[in-house]
């Protein structure tokens, strides 16, 4: 089951006539995973988009590339296995 966000924006006065609305902005739990020696592994509804808003069609789980090394960039192809070297993890802050 999918937890929503939801934005709700009211009414607005229009033209001198008030007029109602409403409208609902949806906005899924989404988590991007960093991978040992390996891709960004983003699971929920996201839209991915190039730096001209052209979109690219994604799955609810997909993998982009950190190596370079894609045939299929910007996602994972696993041409990183064996010749890709990073291990990170977020700092740890007391008292969570």
């Amino acid at each position: 089951m999918r937890n929503y966000l939801r934005i709700f924006l009211a009414t607005a006065d229009i033209i001198e006539k008030k007029i109602t609305y409403r409208m609902v902005l949806e906005v899924s739990n989404v988590q991007i995973k960093v991978m040992d020696n390996g891709p960004l592994r983003i699971s929920g509804e996201v839209e991915l988009i190039d730096v001209d808003g052209n979109k690219f069609t994604t799955k609810e789980i997909f993998s982009l590339c950190r190596c370079g090394r894609s045939s299929k960039m910007p996602f994972c192809d696993a041409s990183h296995k064996g010749n890709f070297d990073s291990c990170v993890r977020a700092e740890k802050v007391l008292g969570e």
